[in-house]
């Protein structure tokens, strides 16, 4: 249910202003508030790459891909919400 409430809905936002205002919250969640959320951290890499944030693209990555690997249960559930 959080996931259909707070994050599919991200994948339609075209409006650049809409994208840099759920970058920065995504950016607050994933440092802040649920640092160990792969689906926050999923949604953060996906925004800064619609961004086009480059610099900022290959740290999310690179802790995305530790996150995951780090608890192979995440691979899982990103499956299982076609999140790949």
């Amino acid at each position: 249910m959080n996931y259909k409430l707070n994050f599919e809905r991200l994948k339609k936002i075209e409006n650049p202003l809409k994208i840099e205002q759920a970058y920065k919250y995504l950016k607050y969640l994933a440092k802040i508030v649920a640092p160990n959320d792969a689906v926050v951290w999923y949604y953060y890499k996906f925004l800064a790459s619609k961004m086009k944030d480059e610099n900022s693209l290959k740290t999310i990555e690179k802790e995305f891909n530790f996150l995951v690997n780090q608890n192979m249960e995440w691979k899982t559930k990103l499956a299982s919400l076609n999140l790949q």
